[in-house]
Protein backbone atom coordinates (compact mmCIF):
# COMPACT_ATOMS: atom_id res chain seq x y z
CA UNK A 1 0.00 0.00 0.00
CA UNK A 2 1.40 3.44 -0.94
CA UNK A 3 0.04 6.82 0.14
CA UNK A 4 1.20 9.81 -1.91
CA UNK A 5 1.63 13.00 0.08
CA UNK A 6 -0.12 16.15 -1.12
CA UNK A 7 1.86 17.25 -4.16
CA UNK A 8 1.43 20.92 -3.27
CA UNK A 9 3.24 20.28 0.00
CA UNK A 10 5.74 17.84 -1.50
CA UNK A 11 6.03 18.13 -5.29
CA UNK A 12 8.77 15.46 -5.28
CA UNK A 13 6.24 12.79 -4.35
CA UNK A 14 7.47 11.63 -1.00
CA UNK A 15 5.46 8.54 -0.07
CA UNK A 16 4.50 6.58 3.02
CA UNK A 17 4.74 2.84 2.41
CA UNK A 18 2.71 0.56 4.67
CA UNK A 19 3.64 -3.12 4.70
CA UNK A 20 2.87 -6.09 7.01
CA UNK A 21 5.46 -8.09 8.96
CA UNK A 22 5.45 -11.87 9.36
CA UNK A 23 2.78 -11.58 12.07
CA UNK A 24 0.52 -9.42 9.92
CA UNK A 25 1.29 -6.23 11.88
CA UNK A 26 1.32 -3.15 9.65
CA UNK A 27 4.43 -0.93 9.62
CA UNK A 28 4.78 2.45 7.90
CA UNK A 29 7.95 4.01 6.51
CA UNK A 30 8.78 6.98 4.30
CA UNK A 31 9.83 6.15 0.76
CA UNK A 32 12.34 8.84 -0.14
CA UNK A 33 13.26 7.64 -3.62
CA UNK A 34 11.81 10.76 -5.25
CA UNK A 35 13.92 13.18 -3.21
CA UNK A 36 17.31 14.45 -4.39
CA UNK A 37 20.62 13.74 -2.66
CA UNK A 38 22.35 16.80 -1.21
CA UNK A 39 25.88 15.64 -2.17
CA UNK A 40 25.84 17.04 -5.70
CA UNK A 41 24.52 20.40 -4.53
CA UNK A 42 27.57 20.87 -2.31
CA UNK A 43 30.15 20.43 -5.07
CA UNK A 44 32.05 23.66 -5.65
CA UNK A 45 30.83 25.30 -2.46
CA UNK A 46 33.20 26.54 0.22
CA UNK A 47 33.30 24.57 3.46
CA UNK A 48 31.27 27.16 5.34
CA UNK A 49 28.73 27.48 2.50
CA UNK A 50 28.27 23.70 2.48
CA UNK A 51 27.73 23.73 6.23
CA UNK A 52 25.04 26.41 5.96
CA UNK A 53 23.20 24.38 3.33
CA UNK A 54 23.21 21.19 5.42
CA UNK A 55 21.87 23.12 8.42
CA UNK A 56 18.76 23.96 6.40
CA UNK A 57 18.09 20.43 5.16
CA UNK A 58 15.53 19.74 7.87
CA UNK A 59 13.41 22.09 9.94
CA UNK A 60 13.13 19.51 12.74
CA UNK A 61 16.81 18.84 13.39
CA UNK A 62 18.92 21.82 12.22
CA UNK A 63 21.04 21.66 15.39
CA UNK A 64 22.08 18.07 14.71
CA UNK A 65 23.09 18.99 11.15
CA UNK A 66 24.86 22.11 12.40
CA UNK A 67 26.94 20.18 14.93
CA UNK A 68 27.65 17.24 12.62
CA UNK A 69 28.85 19.62 9.92
CA UNK A 70 31.00 21.54 12.38
CA UNK A 71 32.60 18.31 13.59
CA UNK A 72 33.51 17.53 9.99
CA UNK A 73 35.05 20.99 9.62
CA UNK A 74 36.93 20.55 12.90
CA UNK A 75 38.60 17.53 11.34
CA UNK A 76 39.43 19.42 8.17
CA UNK A 77 40.66 22.60 9.87
CA UNK A 78 43.99 23.40 11.43
CA UNK A 79 42.29 24.57 14.62
CA UNK A 80 43.63 23.56 18.01
CA UNK A 81 41.87 20.90 20.08
CA UNK A 82 38.43 21.97 21.26
CA UNK A 83 38.51 23.66 24.66
CA UNK A 84 36.42 22.32 27.53
CA UNK A 85 34.23 25.43 27.58
CA UNK A 86 33.57 25.17 23.84
CA UNK A 87 32.76 21.47 24.10
CA UNK A 88 30.29 22.12 26.93
CA UNK A 89 28.66 24.97 25.01
CA UNK A 90 28.14 22.79 21.94
CA UNK A 91 26.84 20.00 24.16
CA UNK A 92 24.35 22.37 25.80
CA UNK A 93 23.11 23.35 22.34
CA UNK A 94 22.60 19.70 21.40
CA UNK A 95 20.90 18.89 24.69
CA UNK A 96 18.51 21.80 24.22
CA UNK A 97 17.59 20.57 20.75
CA UNK A 98 16.93 17.04 22.01
CA UNK A 99 14.66 18.26 24.81
CA UNK A 100 12.83 20.58 22.41
CA UNK A 101 12.23 17.81 19.87
CA UNK A 102 10.89 15.34 22.43
CA UNK A 103 8.86 17.92 24.36
CA UNK A 104 6.35 18.24 21.53
CA UNK A 105 5.56 14.53 21.78
CA UNK A 106 4.85 14.87 25.50
CA UNK A 107 2.03 17.38 25.07
CA UNK A 108 -0.49 14.58 24.50
CA UNK A 109 0.79 12.69 27.53
CA UNK A 110 0.80 15.55 30.04
CA UNK A 111 0.34 19.03 28.60
CA UNK A 112 1.77 20.99 31.53
CA UNK A 113 4.93 18.86 31.67
CA UNK A 114 5.37 19.10 27.91
CA UNK A 115 5.09 22.89 28.04
CA UNK A 116 7.59 23.04 30.92
CA UNK A 117 10.11 21.05 28.90
CA UNK A 118 9.50 23.15 25.79
CA UNK A 119 10.24 26.30 27.81
CA UNK A 120 13.40 24.89 29.39
CA UNK A 121 14.65 23.74 25.99
CA UNK A 122 14.36 27.31 24.70
CA UNK A 123 16.39 28.57 27.65
CA UNK A 124 19.02 25.92 26.94
CA UNK A 125 19.29 27.03 23.31
CA UNK A 126 19.46 30.71 24.29
CA UNK A 127 22.16 30.00 26.87
CA UNK A 128 24.14 28.12 24.23
CA UNK A 129 24.00 31.13 21.91
CA UNK A 130 21.31 30.11 19.42
CA UNK A 131 18.04 31.91 20.25
CA UNK A 132 16.57 31.44 16.75
CA UNK A 133 15.34 28.31 14.99
CA UNK A 134 18.55 27.81 13.02
CA UNK A 135 21.69 27.49 15.16
CA UNK A 136 24.65 29.86 15.04
CA UNK A 137 26.65 28.62 18.05
CA UNK A 138 29.50 26.47 16.74
CA UNK A 139 32.32 27.48 14.44
CA UNK A 140 35.32 25.42 13.30
CA UNK A 141 37.56 24.91 16.30
CA UNK A 142 35.14 26.25 18.92
CA UNK A 143 32.10 28.48 19.35
CA UNK A 144 31.20 31.93 18.07
CA UNK A 145 30.76 33.47 21.54
CA UNK A 146 30.95 32.28 25.12
CA UNK A 147 27.57 31.81 26.86
CA UNK A 148 26.19 34.69 28.86
CA UNK A 149 26.54 33.86 32.56
CA UNK A 150 23.20 35.45 33.42
CA UNK A 151 21.48 33.22 30.84
CA UNK A 152 23.17 30.21 32.40
CA UNK A 153 22.08 31.22 35.89
CA UNK A 154 18.48 31.68 34.71
CA UNK A 155 18.61 28.22 33.18
CA UNK A 156 20.19 26.76 36.30
CA UNK A 157 17.38 28.13 38.47
CA UNK A 158 14.67 26.48 36.35
CA UNK A 159 16.27 23.07 35.83
CA UNK A 160 14.88 21.50 39.01
CA UNK A 161 11.30 22.10 37.84
CA UNK A 162 12.12 20.64 34.43
CA UNK A 163 13.61 17.55 36.07
CA UNK A 164 10.42 17.07 38.08
CA UNK A 165 8.36 17.25 34.89
CA UNK A 166 10.65 14.80 33.11
CA UNK A 167 10.41 12.35 36.03
CA UNK A 168 6.62 12.59 35.91
CA UNK A 169 6.61 11.87 32.18
CA UNK A 170 8.86 8.85 32.66
CA UNK A 171 6.57 7.45 35.32
CA UNK A 172 3.48 8.00 33.18
CA UNK A 173 5.10 6.36 30.16
CA UNK A 174 6.47 3.39 32.07
CA UNK A 175 3.10 2.77 33.72
CA UNK A 176 1.26 2.58 30.40
CA UNK A 177 3.81 0.57 28.43
CA UNK A 178 2.37 -2.11 26.18
CA UNK A 179 2.29 -5.46 27.93
CA UNK A 180 4.11 -7.17 25.07
CA UNK A 181 7.65 -6.48 23.91
CA UNK A 182 6.79 -4.26 20.95
CA UNK A 183 10.34 -4.24 19.59
CA UNK A 184 11.22 -7.87 20.27
CA UNK A 185 10.81 -8.74 16.57
CA UNK A 186 13.60 -6.31 15.55
CA UNK A 187 16.52 -8.52 14.54
CA UNK A 188 18.91 -5.79 13.46
CA UNK A 189 21.58 -3.76 15.21
CA UNK A 190 21.15 -0.91 17.70
CA UNK A 191 23.56 1.89 16.77
CA UNK A 192 24.27 4.72 19.21
CA UNK A 193 27.02 7.09 20.32
CA UNK A 194 29.19 6.45 23.36
CA UNK A 195 31.90 8.45 25.12
CA UNK A 196 35.51 7.56 25.83
CA UNK A 197 34.46 5.76 29.03
CA UNK A 198 32.09 3.51 27.06
CA UNK A 199 28.89 5.08 28.43
CA UNK A 200 25.95 5.90 26.13
CA UNK A 201 26.34 9.56 25.22
CA UNK A 202 24.15 11.34 22.66
CA UNK A 203 27.06 13.74 22.02
CA UNK A 204 29.73 11.05 22.16
CA UNK A 205 32.73 10.59 19.90
CA UNK A 206 32.52 6.85 19.26
CA UNK A 207 29.89 4.48 17.86
CA UNK A 208 28.67 1.26 19.47
CA UNK A 209 26.80 -1.43 17.54
CA UNK A 210 24.87 -3.85 19.75
CA UNK A 211 22.42 -6.69 19.20
CA UNK A 212 20.04 -7.87 21.93
CA UNK A 213 22.00 -5.80 24.47
CA UNK A 214 25.40 -7.31 23.63
CA UNK A 215 28.09 -5.20 21.96
CA UNK A 216 29.04 -6.40 18.51
CA UNK A 217 31.54 -3.67 17.62
CA UNK A 218 32.75 -0.19 18.58
CA UNK A 219 34.51 2.23 16.27
CA UNK A 220 35.59 5.87 15.92
CA UNK A 221 33.89 8.38 13.63
CA UNK A 222 36.93 8.28 11.37
CA UNK A 223 36.12 4.65 10.52
CA UNK A 224 32.52 5.31 9.43
CA UNK A 225 33.15 4.83 5.71
CA UNK A 226 34.84 1.50 6.39
CA UNK A 227 32.20 0.24 8.83
CA UNK A 228 29.03 1.36 6.98
CA UNK A 229 28.05 0.45 3.41
CA UNK A 230 25.10 1.74 1.37
CA UNK A 231 22.93 -0.90 -0.28
CA UNK A 232 21.79 1.72 -2.82
CA UNK A 233 24.79 4.06 -3.07
CA UNK A 234 23.91 7.51 -4.32
CA UNK A 235 20.16 7.02 -3.85
CA UNK A 236 18.05 9.31 -1.61
CA UNK A 237 17.27 6.23 0.52
CA UNK A 238 20.62 4.41 0.44
CA UNK A 239 19.66 1.75 3.02
CA UNK A 240 22.96 1.64 4.91
CA UNK A 241 24.14 -1.43 6.81
CA UNK A 242 27.13 -2.55 8.85
CA UNK A 243 29.71 -3.76 6.37
CA UNK A 244 30.92 -6.63 8.56
CA UNK A 245 27.44 -8.17 8.79
CA UNK A 246 26.30 -7.69 5.21
CA UNK A 247 23.11 -6.19 3.80
CA UNK A 248 20.82 -8.93 5.13
CA UNK A 249 22.04 -9.00 8.74
CA UNK A 250 23.58 -5.55 9.12
CA UNK A 251 20.52 -3.28 9.09
CA UNK A 252 20.44 -0.95 12.08
CA UNK A 253 18.25 1.55 13.94
CA UNK A 254 19.12 4.75 15.79
CA UNK A 255 17.22 7.02 18.18
CA UNK A 256 16.06 6.72 21.81
CA UNK A 257 15.32 2.99 21.68
CA UNK A 258 18.78 2.25 20.31
CA UNK A 259 20.39 4.68 22.78
CA UNK A 260 18.87 2.77 25.70
CA UNK A 261 19.81 -0.60 24.23
CA UNK A 262 23.61 -0.24 23.99
CA UNK A 263 24.47 0.31 27.67
CA UNK A 264 23.36 1.81 30.97
CA UNK A 265 23.03 5.59 31.08
CA UNK A 266 25.49 7.42 33.38
CA UNK A 267 22.80 9.37 35.27
CA UNK A 268 21.03 8.30 38.42
CA UNK A 269 17.34 8.97 37.75
CA UNK A 270 17.38 8.03 34.08
CA UNK A 271 19.36 4.83 34.58
CA UNK A 272 16.84 3.65 37.22
CA UNK A 273 14.02 4.27 34.72
CA UNK A 274 16.06 2.56 32.01
CA UNK A 275 16.35 -0.63 34.10
CA UNK A 276 12.55 -0.75 34.31
CA UNK A 277 12.30 -0.12 30.57
CA UNK A 278 14.75 -2.90 29.74
CA UNK A 279 12.70 -5.37 31.81
CA UNK A 280 9.43 -4.42 30.09
CA UNK A 281 8.27 -3.67 26.54
CA UNK A 282 11.09 -1.30 25.52
CA UNK A 283 8.62 0.98 23.77
CA UNK A 284 9.58 4.20 21.99
CA UNK A 285 7.38 6.56 24.06
CA UNK A 286 9.06 5.54 27.32
CA UNK A 287 12.49 5.69 25.68
CA UNK A 288 11.93 9.33 24.65
CA UNK A 289 10.96 10.26 28.22
CA UNK A 290 13.99 8.48 29.71
CA UNK A 291 16.45 10.08 27.29
CA UNK A 292 14.95 13.50 28.05
CA UNK A 293 15.35 12.92 31.79
CA UNK A 294 18.95 11.81 31.22
CA UNK A 295 19.76 14.92 29.16
CA UNK A 296 18.35 17.22 31.82
CA UNK A 297 20.30 15.45 34.57
CA UNK A 298 23.48 15.95 32.59
CA UNK A 299 22.59 19.57 31.94
CA UNK A 300 22.53 20.34 35.68
CA UNK A 301 26.21 19.43 36.04
CA UNK A 302 27.12 20.94 32.67
CA UNK A 303 25.69 24.37 33.50
CA UNK A 304 27.41 24.44 36.87
CA UNK A 305 30.77 23.65 35.27
CA UNK A 306 30.27 26.23 32.53
CA UNK A 307 29.49 28.97 35.05
CA UNK A 308 32.74 28.17 36.87
CA UNK A 309 34.75 28.14 33.63
CA UNK A 310 33.27 31.45 32.49
CA UNK A 311 34.08 33.34 35.66
CA UNK A 312 35.64 36.74 34.89
CA UNK A 313 39.22 36.43 33.70
CA UNK A 314 39.14 32.65 33.24
CA UNK A 315 38.87 32.55 29.42
CA UNK A 316 40.16 34.59 26.50
CA UNK A 317 37.79 35.87 23.83
CA UNK A 318 36.66 33.39 21.19
CA UNK A 319 38.91 33.45 18.09
CA UNK A 320 37.33 34.89 14.91
CA UNK A 321 35.87 32.39 12.43
CA UNK A 322 38.10 33.71 9.65
CA UNK A 323 41.16 32.12 11.30
CA UNK A 324 40.00 28.60 10.38
CA UNK A 325 41.82 27.07 7.43
CA UNK A 326 40.77 23.82 5.78
CA UNK A 327 42.61 20.98 4.12
CA UNK A 328 41.16 18.47 1.66
CA UNK A 329 39.41 15.42 3.06
CA UNK A 330 36.86 12.70 2.39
Amino acid sequence: MKINLDEIIDPLEGRVVVSPDSQGQAHARFDLQGLPRIDGMLVGKSALEALKMTEHLCGICPVAHHLAGIRALDTLSDSAQLSRAAELTRRLLHYGSVVETHSLRFLRQDRDSGITLKKISKKMLIAAGSPGHFPTTAVPGGVRNWPNIEDLKTLQKDLSGALTSAEKLCELALNIQPKTAVFSQFAGIDLALINEDGDPDIFGNRVRAARAGSTWKEFDFSQWNQQITEDNPGAPAPRPYLTGLGAKEGGYRVGPVAQLSVGLLPSELASAAQVRWLAASRDAASARAIITLHVLERTVALVSELIDLLAPGQLEDCPPVEQARFKEGV
